[in-house]
């Protein structure tokens, strides 16, 4: 959309008669809930809407966008059996279409009334995230948890106020793919200051590359976006709860290295995300012992306070 337009966002239930083939998926016959976006903006051709939920594909200036917000849309749509269907050309806006199975499941008693997110004691946390909307989202809720965050849309300029008061974070809570520094680069040379302060890792995927990268990297957690508050304040709490001590990541197969690292008294460092390699690893400390971190896909607002 250009600087001025309209939005409309439109929710309703849909019965499909039978199979279905939309421009991004096929659904079966079967109830489910319709999630509509209209703009009336400039509109896309054929030949980018044929790619616009490629991950890193994207119409913006480098440095403006990732090209990974409509691939995480795309994954988390399909991955509950849903699909998309996509209608646009140049001058006359884009429609997104989002079918999601309908459910007639309610909430067990038990998770509805979870318990309250785990808080915060003002504790500092370096913030970064190089898209501005998400940046503010995470710093309020942070802030709501009881959390002091500083934040920075350039990663750059974080290492630098971090390198200045290497003392002063209690943890660092970073965005993967990041214009400048990426997140794994940024821990790196923070790992080199501080080998006590726990680095959060946040990405919109996951696998076992990104799962190296960020093992040699040293950080501490990695978890996967959309995330709950839940879900982060109970990990950011258990990260904070470290400050005075060094304490182990939770990345799987992290502990067998720590004894390793130990051992060899080996110190590592780690590198950009597309080049890896090296980090320091922390290790095992009073922390709860090390475990896979499985966030569901939801909104990161859904559960919060």
């Amino acid at each position: 959309m250009s600087e001025w337009g309209t939005l409309r966002v439109t929710l309703d239930a849909a019965e499909l008669a039978g199979a279905q083939a939309f421009s991004h998926g096929t659904l079966e016959s079967g109830r489910y809930v319709r999630l509509i976006v209209e703009d009336d903006g400039s509109g896309m051709d054929e030949a980018t809407i044929a790619r616009i939920f490629e991950p890193f594909f994207t119409t913006k200036d480098i440095g403006q966008g990732t090209g990974l917000g409509l691939s995480l849309v795309y994954a988390i749509i399909t991955d509950t059996g849903g699909a998309i269907d996509v209608k646009s050309a140049p001058g006359q806006g884009s429609t997104f279409t989002i079918y999601l199975r309908h459910s007639d499941v309610t909430l067990a008693a038990a998770e509805a009334a979870a318990a309250a997110p785990a808080r915060g004691h003002g504790e500092h946390v370096l913030l970064v995230d190089d898209e501005a909307p998400v940046l503010a989202v995470t710093a309020e809720v942070l802030s709501r948890l009881g959390y002091e965050p500083v934040s920075f849309h350039d990663s750059r300029t974080a290492l630098a106020a971090f390198e200045a008061a290497p003392e002063r974070f209690d943890v660092v809570i970073t965005d993967q793919v990041m214009s400048g520094l990426t997140g794994t680069a940024l821990a790196r040379v923070v790992r080199r200051h501080r080998r006590d302060v726990p680095i959060v890792l946040l990405s919109g995927y996951s696998g076992a590359i990104l799962t190296q990268d960020a093992l040699d990297a040293g950080v501490s957690e990695l978890l996967t976006k959309p995330l709950q508050s839940q879900e982060i304040a109970t990990r950011i709490g258990e990260r904070a709860s470290c400050r005075d001590g060094i304490c182990g990541s939770t990345i799987p197969g992290l502990a067998y290295i720590n004894m390793l690292n130990i051992l060899a008294f080996s110190t590592h460092a780690f590198t950009l995300a597309q080049s890896r390699k090296t980090a320091m690893a922390g290790q095992p400390g009073a922390c709860p012992a090390p475990r896979t971190t499985n966030v569901t896909q939801s909104s990161w607002l859904a559960t919060g306070p």
